[in-house]
């Protein structure tokens, strides 16, 4: 049965099958495979990517007056950012370098990511030492809130967790003042 199964699923489909972990992600499972640790790492490494330009970005958005702009801008950043790194981009040769991801997921995920960052900044967070940082948001809201939003969404719950993680440890407006409109666009009551 497996056999006629394998046979017709077509080669992307077969890749994709291989590179999902058997298991989810588990802070308490003591041991993973090798295919299991890989995975973890492409997760890790691309979340790292996406915070990283994301950040490099947002001195730019910061600067923009019009929300509808910046809804454009976070529309080309997320389209960009998938054709560069996931799985699907003819330029990553690797296929199983790349995450499963799509531009509606990295929208929704980028609008949420800068909402958690303008609310961490309004309670301090980012000043606090680390054993005093408590964010208000927890890492599963921040998920639920992207995964159960009615969207068709092509992201990891590993993935998510590593940004936030991300997130949650670094400011992406670090050295400069919130803008207005971009507080306005993504501090509404998303989450």
């Amino acid at each position: 049965m497996d056999d006629e199964m394998s046979e017709s699923l077509c080669d992307d489909t077969k890749l994709w099958m291989n590179k999902i972990p058997k298991s989810l992600h588990s802070p308490y499972r003591m041991s993973t495979s090798d295919n299991d640790q890989k995975f973890l790492e492409v997760e890790k490494n691309s979340a790292l990517t996406y915070h990283k330009l994301l950040k490099n970005r947002m001195f730019r958005l910061n600067s923009i007056r019009s929300s509808i702009e910046i809804d454009q801008k976070i529309q080309e950043f997320s389209s960009q950012f998938c054709q560069d790194f996931s799985a699907q981009s003819p330029k990553v040769k690797d296929k199983s370098e790349g995450p499963i991801m799509n531009a509606d997921g990295i929208y929704l995920a980028t609008y949420r990511v800068v909402h958690l960052n303008v609310k961490l900044r309004k309670e301090n967070h980012y000043n606090l030492e680390e054993e005093d940082q408590y964010p208000s948001i927890s890492e599963k809201e921040f998920i639920d809130s992207i995964l159960e939003s009615g969207i068709l969404i092509y992201l990891s719950s590993t993935w998510l967790s590593e940004v936030y993680q991300i997130v949650v440890g670094k400011d992406l407006f670090e050295g400069c003042q919130i803008g207005t409109p971009i507080v306005n666009l993504c501090s509404g009551n998303i989450i």
